[in-house]
């Protein structure tokens, strides 16, 4: 009933001994189990680039503020258009119409 070790290991083909079996389940283990795994190294290096993605645009947005206030610093007719278009600022004779698009 039971098959003894000797009987299994001629049975099995010659290939599969103690060390591909050791290095099989190693790679498993690195693949899948473990914390420092492959597939944990593979997301982590996605949201990286995700991270840097966004630190790029973040980036250039902040270029382009401190062009706008280098602007402002230099033209006070811009100033007031930001103001105007921004904050809704007008002067004690204007009346200001908000034209809202359904979407």
């Amino acid at each position: 009933m039971f098959i003894k070790i000797k009987e299994l290991r001629q049975r099995l083909p010659r290939w599969i001994n103690f060390y591909t079996v050791t290095i099989f389940l190693f790679l498993i283990f690195i693949t899948f189990i473990s914390s420092k795994s492959l597939m944990n190294q593979w997301s982590l290096h996605r949201q990286q680039k995700q991270y840097d993605k966004q630190t790029e645009i973040f980036e250039q947005e902040i270029r382009e503020t401190d062009e706008r206030y280098a602007d402002m610093d230099k033209n006070d007719t811009t100033i007031e258009r930001y103001a105007r278009e921004k904050y809704y600022m007008h002067t004690a004779d204007e009346q200001i119409y908000l034209i809202e698009e359904k979407e």
